[in-house]
């Protein structure tokens, strides 16, 4: 029996769990933040706006880095913000984390002694 060649344009649905649903969306939603990082951490080179400090070169294929500015804009986000400036606060908080030594590029990794600090929560050590 011969298969039938399958269309790519065809309309494919199945169900999801709240759960499984809400991973998917926070996947995109990373993605889209962290697309958004890498843009306008670029403009602002450009401009020379902030400490232009980031790992420029290889910030597309940082995913920790990336990782950790979603955390940021997630500790940071505020309804009453406008998305933009509370990205601006990110890369600037990136910014100021990699010019202090709190967070090293090169492994991603915050210093405990400055980590409650950082991330705005008491952490035991």
């Amino acid at each position: 029996m011969k298969e039938q060649p399958s269309n790519p344009c065809e309309k494919v649905s199945f169900i999801l769990t709240y759960d499984q649903l809400e991973a998917a969306y926070n996947i995109y939603r990373e993605q889209f933040i962290s697309c958004d990082f890498i843009r306008r951490s670029m403009e602002r080179l450009e401009e020379r706006i902030g400490l232009c400090n980031l790992p420029y070169e290889t910030l597309r294929d940082d995913p920790s880095l990336l990782h950790e500015a979603y955390l940021q804009f997630l500790r940071l986000e505020d309804c009453n913000v406008a998305y933009n400036d509370t990205l601006e606060q990110v890369i600037d908080a990136i910014e100021q984390w990699l010019a202090s030594g709190t967070l090293s590029p090169v492994n991603l990794t915050v210093s405990n002694q400055n980590m409650g600090e950082t991330f705005g929560t008491e952490v035991d050590v």
